[in-house]
């Protein structure tokens, strides 16, 4: 029972993680968006 928790909560903290490296990686798209936008 308790592997089984362990590896859920590994598996949650991997799955935010990788959520929270998403949510950079477009929030620096649409910084660079808005820059290219500025320029134009």
């Amino acid at each position: 029972m308790y592997d089984i928790g362990l590896k859920v909560q590994v598996f949650n903290m991997a799955l935010t993680s990788s959520c929270l490296i998403r949510c950079r990686l477009n929030m620096k798209k649409c910084v660079y968006a808005g820059r290219l936008l500025n320029l134009l």
